[in-house]
């Protein structure tokens, strides 16, 4: 039981992580994207996909 609410809690945060990365890419007009927010970007997205991948395993796992 407790590996499906830590499946879920990590299936959440890989989700927020991508959420986060595609608003940073998403091109707006008020700021101008630097390599910072690209690189803070490519990180979330990689951390989201990340918690994803462990969400999987923990629920296959448990």
């Amino acid at each position: 039981m407790g590996f499906g609410y830590q499946a879920l809690f990590s299936a959440i945060i890989g989700v927020a992580l991508i959420t986060v990365s595609a608003f940073i890419l998403l091109p707006n007009r008020m700021r101008i994207p630097t390599y910072l927010t690209t690189i803070a970007a490519i990180l979330s997205l990689v951390l989201g996909l990340f918690f994803i991948f462990l969400a999987v395993q923990l629920y296959a796992g448990g």
